[in-house]
């Protein structure tokens, strides 16, 4: 009696998990994903001293995109701080707030 409840169980939740997939793939099918920014992960961003690579890091004081070759021509420990080129808006948000 007990193996045949834990079956039935068990069968009703894997059809309530289908369920519940397949309204999320229909609706994310049909909805443009929320906080849609510009800048798609995974997009090259061009250096801005030499246009020539991708950037790689940006110096937030100068708001410069630099390449790995242009990184040690632009680096000053004093004044400049870096970041990596490409970031989620999560990790924006958050550098942000705690600054």
């Amino acid at each position: 009696m007990l193996s045949g409840g834990a079956m039935v169980f068990s069968t009703g939740m894997v059809l309530i998990a289908i369920g519940v997939y397949v309204k999320a793939r229909h609706w994310s099918d049909v909805t443009p994903a929320p906080f849609s920014t510009g800048n798609k992960r995974g997009r090259k961003i061009n250096c801005d001293l030499c246009g020539k690579h991708d950037a790689i890091i940006q110096c937030r004081v100068h708001q410069l995109q630099l390449c790995a070759d242009c990184v040690g021509e632009h680096y000053d420990f004093r004044s400049c701080a870096y970041v990596p080129s490409v970031r989620s808006a999560k990790a924006k948000a958050h550098s942000q707030s705690s600054s």
